[in-house]
């Protein structure tokens, strides 16, 4: 795990960042007067164990929250060592259509690695179920507002909290992807104008996604939107014959994306599932 960003709030709120070794996964501790809230708690054990120390560290006797972004193996699988938090995801995440998948999807990835647990895997229990837009968590002075972000995958969450002015995303506006579309575009669209305008009325919101890097720049904000409309464009244009496949290449090319080969395999399923749906 990469060391620890810690960044303070003049409001009285602050966050600490912890990245993962595998695909660059921030898990984020929000730490408020009121409550401590971990996002997606890691991968590795031993990435988990170090989150899970420090949490137990600062907590003092305040509400633990776990907020579990959407059910991707990589973000499900660190639930285990915070059972005890009251979790919170989105409705969709609740009724998810096959739980035994999901977790079979982290012991399948475990399996290939040797890695050990020392915790049982099971699908996460949530205790706070999100299932409007706008829904809100209000404890204390502190403010999680909630917004469904499907597109990605059916049952994604992202967060708005206050004190801060921070977004959680989930798997929208990294600096090292472009999106990758497992669910629909249509509600791919739709999230990102969600996210947009959000980050484009809160003036100093700090963006905080679950791969890469976290930016509070407008500037750099901007880049990722106009990133991901411009991507999902260019899969309609080669999918149509508007544009050939070269495209995709100068595309990741002037943008400065690194991990071609992974990034490759995403967006021929990109390209697959968008073939399906227009």
């Amino acid at each position: 795990m990469n060391g620890p960003l810690s960044q303070p709030d003049t409001m009285g709120a602050s966050f600490r960042l912890f990245t993962s070794r595998l695909y660059a996964l921030n898990s984020c501790i929000v730490d408020t007067p009121d409550l401590v809230l971990v996002v997606d708690p890691g991968y590795l054990p031993d990435e988990i164990e170090g989150i899970r120390s420090y949490v137990d560290e600062m907590r003092q006797g305040r509400p633990l929250y776990l907020l579990l972004t959407h059910s991707d193996s990589d973000h499900i699988a660190g639930y285990g060592a915070f059972a005890d938090a009251t979790v919170i995801a989105s409705q969709a995440f609740v009724e998810h259509p096959d739980r035994e998948a999901a977790v079979e999807e982290v012991k399948a990835i475990d399996d290939d690695f040797y890695i050990d647990r020392p915790y049982p895997l099971i699908y996460p229990k949530v205790d706070h179920v999100i299932g409007n837009d706008g829904q809100q968590l209000t404890v204390g002075r502190t403010t999680l507002q909630f917004f469904q972000a499907v597109g990605h995958n059916r049952d994604g969450l992202a967060a708005w909290i206050e004190p801060g002015g921070l977004l959680m995303p989930g798997d929208y506006l990294s600096d090292l992807e472009f999106p990758f579309v497992t669910d629909s575009y249509e509600a791919y669209d739709e999230t990102l104008a969600k996210l947009s305008a959000i980050l484009q009325s809160n003036e100093g919101a700090t963006l905080i996604p679950c791969h890469g890097s976290i930016t509070a720049d407008p500037a750099e904000i901007d880049r990722r939107i106009r990133l991901s409309e411009t991507y999902l464009s260019l899969v309609a244009d080669i999918a149509s014959g508007a544009q050939d496949s070269a495209a995709y290449g100068q595309f990741v090319a002037a943008h400065g994306l690194r991990f071609p080969h992974f990034l490759r395999k995403q967006h021929e399923a990109n390209l697959a599932l968008y073939r399906t749906q227009k």
